[in-house]
């Protein structure tokens, strides 16, 4: 489920009905910020991505570029999650925009030809946006996650338009794409950023995030953290997040996509404040905290610096 469609949603939260109750104290609920340990200042709002962005495990990174002000650096690795998240994002928002264009004479054809002429258009731009991949790579991958899309959601207007045929057209948007992409929280009221963005959100509030990296347990604490603001800015529970692995192997010709639920559990939670505070501290008060001992991973923004110190 890489671009998800009512079915999708409806199926997820089955799903999620049947899973055990996730108990999670008042405390360690974003609605909390005034008196909990979710509570932080204003002096400095972070992003979720600066806090669990998985680069550096001491969080030099964060002191790299706030502190030093060293600019990080692309590599592969970062440029094949940009392409994957660009391309989710424009399928979505042009799935929608292909249901209003053509509208009272939608179909799934009508939405099909739209996306397809939006897509042609679309990778002639990502191709030249991405040059430290492969230009075949990359129009290979353009074009098969797009394909994904215009077949979802071709698919999923008809699907909505036989279900009943007096659907308006925001009722059929809705039907047919029920996903926001790039959704916006303000996070200033724990201690984080005012623009925080969520891949997505599917009705009535799952977070969604998309990976192309192997699994890490931060990705999951990151979820936490945006379930965290969610809470403190509209006052409803977050019990659950979408975190969809999306996998590109070149080599194979294959692109796997692999949904996990992650339960936001009060040790997800911790975590997520125990790390901003950490990284609020190092950039606040300037603390160099340190080049991991394991190593910096290959695709951290900055291992060509730290690598150069010695």
């Amino acid at each position: 489920m890489l671009f998800p469609t009512l079915e999708h949603v409806t199926r997820l939260a089955r799903e999620l009905r049947a899973l055990p109750r996730v108990e999670v104290s008042d405390e360690l609920r974003g609605w909390s910020w005034e008196e909990s340990p979710v509570t932080a200042t204003q002096s400095r709002l972070l992003g979720v991505s600066d806090i669990t962005s998985g680069f550096c495990p001491t969080g030099r990174d964060l002191y790299l570029r706030y502190v030093e002000g060293v600019r990080g650096r692309d590599n592969p690795t970062l440029q094949i999650g940009r392409l994957v998240h660009e391309v989710f994002e424009a399928g979505v928002e042009e799935a929608k925009k292909a249901v209003y264009l053509t509208w009272p004479d939608t179909d799934g054809d009508r939405v099909e030809e739209f996306m397809r002429a939006a897509g042609e258009a679309l990778e002639k731009r990502v191709i030249r946006k991405y040059g430290l991949l492969n230009q075949e790579v990359v129009a290979w991958v353009f074009r098969r996650l797009w394909g994904m899309a215009v077949r979802t959601y071709s698919a999923a207007v008809d699907e909505a338009r036989t279900k009943s045929r007096y659907l308006r057209l925001d009722s059929l948007v809705h039907a047919a794409v029920p996903v926001i992409a790039e959704f916006p929280i303000d996070g200033s009221t724990i201690g984080l950023s005012r623009a925080l963005r969520v891949d997505a959100l599917l009705p009535p509030n799952i977070m969604m995030e998309l990976k192309t990296r192997e699994p890490r347990r931060v990705f999951e604490v990151a979820l936490a953290g945006y379930a965290l603001a969610m809470e403190a800015q509209y006052g409803s529970p977050v019990n659950y997040a979408l975190l969809t692995y999306v996998w590109v192997r070149p080599e194979a010709k294959e692109i796997m996509v692999r949904p996990k639920v992650v339960p936001i559990s009060e040790d997800l939670r911790q975590d997520f404040i125990d790390a901003r505070d950490e990284r609020r501290e190092i950039v606040e008060y300037g603390v160099d905290p340190g080049k991991p001992r394991e190593g910096c991973p290959p695709e951290c923004p900055y291992r060509h610096y730290c690598v150069r110190e010695g």
